[in-house]
């Protein structure tokens, strides 16, 4: 069994004020010497707590080492800070060990040890005793049952006399045992808080407080968290801590009489209860925790009374309501902390704690494996850390695993249920603790209550004021008894379990259920209505955090307006909802909630010829939105039937503007299935619209893609004119969004220097909106533009892009990118890693229906197969090209066949597929082409083949790169010298993606 040492430097922190030059190498000394015994006696150092430290042994030395760092200590001159003592705690017990660290109530109870000592003594367990070693030659004293500041059972505590400091073996030890009062013992282990405590602590011990509330709602753990607080600090309350519970008293009249008791005051003669409690208290410096004193409203008097009567006694009550005293400090006790919150780890998570100590009491041997941890942490999520659900839920692992239970909870809370007969009935279960709060509100409190039950998450004062038909008054009524809670500046939320229980009330409001969902739902709907114009524009950064804020309640209003029919809502909620998700690259939840509100219209019927235009229209606007996060996350059959059936509707219902959307999206995925022709047919069609003409936010959206579009035609100039077009109203528009994407598109047209001026510009908007795909493009964008492409810079953009690309969910992002890298691999002569980043791409390409992506890496695949000598697997590779038997760009595939064929030394295969490929040509230049044609054949074919590559370029020379240029044959404007090898290396290097490999060729 493993023995734990504990150490603290006695007044360090007044001896940090007092000699703050000579503290830090006093520190460095003791710090040395410590460490140095606990390795020396065979411990192993586990924390440094700043001015102590932990220790574990397995091997019965933890008293031979505390003996040892005692001596250690008292040989060295501490005169610089006026004498150094140490106090030490030794306690020996079972313990969960994960990685480096300890947990479980044996590590706490060494510290409980320890802090019982006195600076100089060792204080150790009849627990230690029994494992450990005593120091040969020094004599203990048995110091009896003691019961210690965690409030468990009485331990036997021992100190050993060590000889060094024979004043400290007379010292009495700091415990409860030995300091007046009424403290209870406590069945289980109080767990994390240490924020909590520290706060409490360090109020109490204020001069100015002398009452302190702690508010919570039922079975937040208040009374544990002040027995706790009262429980350390009863050396400040030198005349004792007294523990006066109310819960059984039925009338304020009772309390005094109840406190009485307590303190063990007889009430004798003529003068009153009151008189005679303040007589015994007066000079005492004492603590009274008053528990659950929130049904009793007439017990604020009793409260000014004591506080007026005594000099020096202080008052901690426990309470779901605030008493309203002038003199009375609040502090809102939360729930336990949870893995979520901080990255904290299940070990570190109070909640998570908790649960497992409870488990194991009730299911002795219980390992959860790590999808069970998983189920444990959204328990305790989903029970918002309230410490009473959590001990009730671990209660249920005795007999089924925690993810039933977690199944069962969210179908029914009051499935947590206590059998201990020593639980108030309030806390039974967590129905019995709101029913509990119910009965004490008033018929204004229930009104207030269940209105504000309609909410999801939280809210501001106005939301509830518009929404419940409340007022201030009645939410400041809500906050001071426990039901609600600050979660910022203006905004509050309903603890969760309370929101839950509240809603079976909810007919209790005036308005009814129906009636706060519909004021709900119009509310949030006209909030985004006012949002909308400012997403489009300057404002954009304030309303993303507007919507950011009041996101919950915002999707919870969108479903209800598309499950009730609610056009204008509908329209309102899905437009800027739609551009928060792009926004912030949220791309997989806002594809989710849109389809979710689109089936609630489809259910509707508003699919039908026959519904109102209204719905209608409506319907079409969620298509269209759908559509848009179809086509990012790569679902491109998908996006084209949504669009398709909006452009119907659209059409039907004569709505201009969403004909005009629907046109963008449908080229936007003809751009992406790799048919550029026809997506700049989309795009001209849609700008020709008249509202489009008139809205330049929509215009420079499309003008942005039709750029694209031309770029990817090799409409060089058609595409920087509608770029610059687009750029010049979104910055009109003020929208940062629109702007950087256009910056990036264009900034990749422009010379070098520009174009990095604008993505500078692009990043630095894309940062400040936190568009994690924006960030992820520029990425790609800086990697194509760096002077050195091949090199470690721009590979590091890639694996930048890639990695943010595949977080969100951007599969057609993705592919792109693992094409990309394939190309950058495969010039730095790793060709086996290149090979993987084409399959990779082309599986993700085929999975979204993505034929030209997926093409393209098949042709390179092939390609680097065929320079890697896997001549004939690469053949195979080309030549069955599996589902996609139409590759969208004959002219490639066949230029890339007869280069594996050539590599292959298969000439007729090879003379056949250059033929296919010139008498397929047209649009852009491809080099795979004019790279066949210089190797294959004879010269004359040679030069017939070039010559005609060089027809199709229509004398614009200046879009060929000059080392492809000089291949072609003597004519106008090209290179009038003869091609040598370094020229057709250079070809080659570029078709190949490697230079080495090219000269083989």
């Amino acid at each position: 069994m493993p023995s734990f040492l504990f150490t603290d430097m006695e007044n360090s922190t007044l001896k940090w004020q007092t000699h703050p030059e000579s503290m830090p190498g006093c520190l460095e000394t003791h710090d040395a010497i410590v460490e140095s015994c606990i390795t020396s006696f065979g411990g192993s150092v586990v924390k440094n707590t700043g001015d102590g430290f932990l220790a574990v042994f397995h091997n019965g030395g933890a008293l031979l080492c505390a003996c040892g760092i005692q001596h250690a200590l008292s040989r060295e001159s501490w005169d610089g800070v006026d004498g150094l003592s140490v106090r030490i705690g030794v306690h020996s017990g079972p313990v969960t060990e994960r990685g480096d660290d300890f947990f479980g109530t044996s590590v706490n109870r060494a510290a409980r040890v320890m802090a019982a000592a006195s600076g100089g003594q060792i204080v150790f367990t009849g627990e230690a005793l029994r494992s450990d070693t005593v120091p040969p030659g020094t004599d203990m004293l048995d110091h009896g049952l003691h019961m210690l500041s965690d409030l468990l059972d009485p331990l036997r505590l021992y100190t050993l006399a060590w000889s060094g400091c024979p004043d400290s073996d007379h010292k009495l030890l700091r415990t409860i045992s030995l300091s007046p009062g009424s403290l209870p013992l406590q069945n289980t282990p109080f767990v994390g808080r240490e924020a909590d405590l520290g706060s409490v602590k360090k109020i109490l011990t204020k001069d100015s407080c002398r009452l302190l509330t702690l508010l919570a709602p039922g079975g937040a753990g208040k009374t544990r968290l002040a027995l706790q607080a009262a429980a350390d600090l009863v050396h400040v309350f030198t005349d004792g801590v007294y523990f006066i519970p109310l819960e059984q008293v039925s009338d304020a009249g009772a309390v005094t009489a109840e406190i009485c008791r307590r303190m063990g005051v007889t009430l004798a003669g003529p003068s009153g209860e009151m008189q005679q409690l303040l007589a015994r208290m007066r000079g005492m410096k004492c603590l009274l925790i008053l528990d659950n004193i929130e049904h009793l409203p007439d017990c604020g008097s009793i409260v000014s009374s004591i506080l007026a009567g005594t000099g020096e006694a202080s008052i901690l009550a426990t309470s779901r309501h605030r008493t309203g005293l002038r003199e009375e400090w609040l502090y809102e006790v939360t729930g336990l902390s949870l893995p979520a919150e901080q990255g904290l780890s299940f070990e570190g998570s109070d909640g998570c704690t908790l649960f497992m100590q409870v488990a194991e009491r009730t299911a002795p041997g219980f390992d959860p494996d790590d999808e069970q941890r998983r189920s444990i942490e959204s328990l305790c999520a989903l029970l918002e850390g309230s410490p009473l659900g959590i001990e009730l839920a671990a209660s249920w692992v005795r007999l089924v695993p925690p993810s039933v239970v977690l199944d069962e909870l969210r179908r029914d809370l009051n499935l947590l249920e206590s059998v201990d007969p020593l639980v108030p009935s309030r806390q039974k279960t967590l129905g019995h603790a709101f029913n509990y709060s119910w009965k004490l509100l008033n018929e204004s409190d229930r009104k207030a209550l269940a209105g504000a039950s309609v909410f999801c998450g939280d809210f501001t004062a106005a939301a509830f004021c518009r929404v419940t038909g409340g007022s201030l008054r009645d939410l400041a009524a809500l906050h001071d008894k426990s039901l609600l809670r600050r979660s910022g500046p203006d905004r509050f939320a309903l603890h969760g379990i309370i929101r839950g229980f509240a809603r079976e009330h909810i007919e209790a409001h005036p308005d009814g259920a129906e009636g706060l969902v519909r004021n709900h739902r119009d509310y949030y709907a006209s909030l985004c209505a006012e949002l909308l114009p400012l997403l489009k524009s300057g404002g954009q950064q304030g309303a993303l955090e507007a919507i950011q804020n009041d996101m919950a309640n915002i999707r919870e209003g969108f479903i209800q307006a598309a499950a009730s029919g609610s056009g204008a809502s509908v329209e309102s909620c899905s437009d800027a909802l739609s551009i928060f998700f792009q926004t912030k690259s949220r791309l997989r939840e806002g594809k989710a909630l849109l389809e979710q509100a689109l089936a609630a219209l489809v259910g509707r019927g508003f699919d039908s010829p026959e519904a109102p235009p209204g719905p209608r229209q409506s319907l079409a606007v969620v298509m269209t939105s759908a559509a848009v996060f179809n086509v990012m996350t790569g679902n491109l059959d998908a996006a084209s039937r949504l669009a398709e059936n909006a452009l119907e509707i659209a059409r039907s219902v004569g709505s201009s503007m969403h004909s005009a959307r629907s046109l963008n999206i449908l080229g936007i995925i003809g751009y992406n299935r790799g048919d550029h022709t026809g997506a700049a047919g989309l795009f001209e069609e849609a700008l020709s619209h008249r509202d489009v003409i008139r809205d330049p936010w929509v215009q420079s959206s499309i003008l942005c893609n039709l750029g694209n579009a031309h770029e990817s035609l090799g409409n060089r100039e058609r595409a920087v004119e509608c770029l610059r077009r687009a750029l010049c109203l979104a910055r009109t528009t003020g929208d940062g969004f629109r702007t950087a994407s256009i910056l990036v598109n264009l900034g990749r047209m422009l010379e070098r220097k520009s174009g990095m001026e604008m993505l500078s510009e692009a990043l630095a908007i894309r940062e400040e909106l936190e568009d994690s795909k924006g960030i992820a493009h520029i990425h790609c964008t800086l990697a194509l533009l760096d002077e050195e492409p091949a090199g470690e810079a721009a590979l590091g953009h890639w694996l930048r892009a890639l990695s943010i690309q595949r977080e969100i969910g951007d599969r057609p992002g993705a592919s792109r990118t693992l094409y990309s890298l394939g190309n950058l691999e495969a010039e730095r002569g790793r060709l086996e890693d290149a090979l993987l980043y084409f399959s990779e791409s082309m599986a993700l390409a085929g999975s979204i229906g993505a034929t030209r992506a997926w093409h393209d890496a098949l042709c390179r695949k092939a390609l680097v197969m065929a320079a890697s000598g896997l001549t004939s697997q690469a053949l195979e590779t080309i030549g069955n090209p599996g589902s996609n038997t139409l590759p969208p760009s004959p002219e490639k595939h066949h230029a890339t066949t007869a280069l594996c064929a050539f590599l292959a030394h298969e000439p007729e295969l090879a003379n056949g597929a250059i033929s296919e490929a010139l008498s397929k040509a047209e649009g852009p230049f491809l080099p795979e082409t004019l790279a066949a044609a210089v190797l294959i054949g004879s010269e004359l074919n040679r030069t017939d083949a070039a010559s005609a590559c060089l027809d199709r370029l229509s004398g614009n020379l200046q879009e060929v790169p000059a080392e492809i240029r000089a291949m072609l044959p003597p004519g106008p404007g090209s290179s009038e010298r003869a091609p040598d090898q370094s020229d057709l290396a250079a070809l080659l290097g570029q078709v190949f993606g490697n230079a080495q490999i090219a000269k083989k060729c």
